[in-house]
């Protein structure tokens, strides 16, 4: 009875975690735009965007019925648990190209007392989503490219201003010194 007792306890305690990814054979699928079916859950939506944009995957939603001019699209579901608070349980990615099933993904958290459950869809599913289109190189970002940009312009004023006799040597070389401290 006691061994009972205990192995109850036990799995009540325990919990795990699963993932499952089939990921999209980048060799085989040369996927540049991906149409996203519109699902309630838009937190995870942003998530699928912005590991398909960091890719160069272009992305567009629809509703209902796929779009004629969308060769790969990606529907999903999603499932939330109460234990104190709502947390993710399960997410399904379904790629398909056409209508054949041509990439899947599954994230299912078990319960228990792991306290990982409570962490956010972000840090569940950025690494799901990340095997999923694992073949796909990383691309710059516009936004980075933008933020860069920003970077130099800001050190060409500086010297605009500095040759123009508004700031000092010495200022200009505090902001060039923030400039080459900061990577970003």
């Amino acid at each position: 009875m006691k061994i009972v007792l205990l192995l109850v306890v036990l799995v009540f305690f325990s919990a795990c975690t699963s993932v499952d990814v089939n990921r999209i054979d980048g060799s085989k699928y040369h996927v540049k735009s991906l149409c996203i079916e519109e699902n309630k859950d838009t937190t995870v939506l942003r998530l699928i965007e912005d590991a398909a944009d960091t890719r160069g995957i272009n992305t567009s939603i629809y509703r209902e019925k796929l779009p004629v001019q969308c060769e790969y699209s990606l529907s999903y579901t999603t499932d939330y648990k109460w234990d104190l608070v709502s947390f993710l349980a399960d997410a399904q990615f379904f790629i398909k190209k056409s209508d054949t099933e041509i990439a899947t993904a599954k994230y299912h958290h078990y319960g228990g007392l792991d306290f990982s459950k409570f962490k956010d869809a972000e840090s569940k599913l950025t690494p799901v989503l990340d095997s999923l289109f694992i073949d796909f190189k990383r691309v710059a970002k516009a936004s980075d490219d933008k933020m860069l940009s920003n970077k130099y312009n800001s050190l060409r004023e500086a010297k605009k201003l500095l040759d123009e006799g508004v700031i000092t040597q010495e200022e200009f070389q505090r902001e060039k010194a923030k400039f080459f401290a900061n990577p970003n």
